[in-house]
């Protein structure tokens, strides 16, 4: 079963009661201070036992409710993740255990609120794919089992499943024998276990801890220990202590062989990209997605229906490994590498000759950002803000340019790189912002210094 739209939920201890309208002009103060991280509020305190105060985000959101009776955090995925279920855990638990932290530092609740991290919830938000049947809790289990026991550090557990089938998978997992820690007799425990403070490594949730020191303007409470450390555990144990500095290039991929193994949506937007660049490109699956399938049947794709061996790499110049079995991708990057085949994998920089960057397209014109693997997400929240300021007028800019650099040389004509650069200004895309490319065009000459 392949893990999307994860949801953890941690359980809270409040020291004093704090109405659940106290988090929203809270999670408004975010969205100010986020510069496009959150976007919205969404305020369900009127249900009894409801989904509570809701901060919206454009690829997950965080919310504060009291399901069940039990006050509490939930962060919740909504945008598909790459990489295999186990990464996907990892990040997800990550990115919860991060905004649980900032909320925690608010000022405003300082002393009144906790959370139990020896105590969460982990819930498939989709009831199509993931139905609440003994077959999705089956395979939810066998994913979380070795999820837990390395977040624990081999501490025994419980899981206990929700049985009614009207609501969505879910399960709960308690940290045993940790019931005398905490607030109090009886008292969930607070702070994140002590087996996962041993097991800490160095983990992608700092950033974000940093800047809720900031807003406190002091120093991070920390009820039985800090929560990045938890964060910071699960990170991947054999992820590489520094990245490799790339080297920037683009590829001219027209009617080169590029095979990809695996037949899921990863693969289908790695296919989709190599079509666009005019590639050559093979699929090895067992199975494929609709559009993949449509692909292969419109003759856009060659499909070879059986799992990966080495000889499909026979006369490709590129490989993509875009499955969540990393087992698969170790063979893949092993074999590419001994046959002198680049390969690429998805999501897992340390089986990569090459990286894929995040890239805004505006016809010619692409603008390709990369953290070298470090943080994908990053890479996308660049390119987005990169929108706003490469207007649509872009594409036409670069196609002007490319008209009058193609006619200058062929006149035997040559602009100063110096001319160009002053040339290609605002005023120029305004122009053609209006439609007025023919006077665009004649601005352009004339800055350049020529006449048409």
């Amino acid at each position: 079963m392949e893990l999307q739209k994860i949801e953890i939920r941690f359980v809270g201890v409040e020291r004093e009661p704090v109405p659940l309208t106290t988090f929203i002009d809270l999670f408004h103060g975010w969205i100010q201070a986020s510069d496009g991280v959150y976007c919205d509020v969404a305020d369900y305190s009127h249900m009894h036992q409801g989904p509570g105060i809701i901060l919206v985000a454009p690829d997950f959101n965080v919310s504060v409710d009291e399901t069940d009776g039990r006050w509490g955090f939930r962060f919740s995925q909504k945008a598909p993740l790459e990489g295999s279920n186990q990464e996907r855990l990892t990040r997800v638990f990550q990115g919860a255990l991060e905004n649980c932290q900032r909320l925690q530092a608010e000022p405003a609740l300082q002393g009144r609120i906790e959370f139990c991290f020896d105590e969460l919830d982990i819930t498939l938000n989709d009831r199509l794919l993931a139905p609440n049947r003994d077959e999705s809790y089956g395979a939810l289990k066998a994913e979380i089992e070795p999820f837990v026991t390395r977040m624990f550090g081999g501490a025994p557990v419980s899981l206990q499943h929700e049985s009614d089938a009207r609501r969505r998978v879910r399960l709960r997992i308690r940290r045993l024998g940790n019931e005398k820690r905490g607030a109090g007799a009886g008292s969930p425990s607070v702070g994140p276990t002590q087996a996962v403070l041993r097991n800490s490594q160095s983990g992608v949730a700092q950033p974000r801890a940093e800047k809720a020191r900031r807003v406190d303007d002091g120093p991070t409470p920390r009820p039985g220990g800090d929560a990045r450390d938890a964060a910071q555990a699960l990170s991947p144990p054999d992820a590489p202590a520094q990245v490799s500095q790339y080297y920037p290039v683009a590829l001219d991929l027209r009617d080169r062989p590029c095979l990809v193994v695996g037949g899921g949506p990863v693969a289908e937007a790695k296919v989709e990209g190599l079509l666009d660049a005019g590639a050559r490109v093979t699929v090895v699956s067992p199975a494929l997605t609709e559009r993949l399938a449509a692909w292969a049947t419109e003759g856009r794709i060659a499909h070879r229906r059986h799992e990966y061996g080495e000889s499909d790499l026979d006369g490709h110049h590129l490989a993509f490994s875009a499955t969540d079995r990393r087992e698969v991708t170790e063979v893949v990057a092993a074999d590419a590498k001994r046959r002198g085949v680049w390969v690429n994998a998805a999501d897992d920089p340390k089986y990569c000759d090459f990286l894929l960057p995040s890239v805004l397209r505006r016809g010619r014109l692409q603008v390709a950002v990369s953290t070298g693997g470090a943080s994908p997400a990053l890479a996308a929240r660049v390119r987005r803000d990169l929108e706003s300021y490469f207007t649509p007028e872009y594409e036409d800019l670069a196609e002007l340019a490319a008209e009058v650099r193609h006619e200058l040389r062929a006149g035997g004509r040559r602009a100063d790189a110096a001319f160009w650069r002053e040339a290609l200004d605002a005023d120029l895309r305004r122009l053609l912002a209006e439609g007025r490319r023919a006077d665009a065009k004649a601005r352009l000459l004339d800055r350049l210094g020529v006449t048409a």
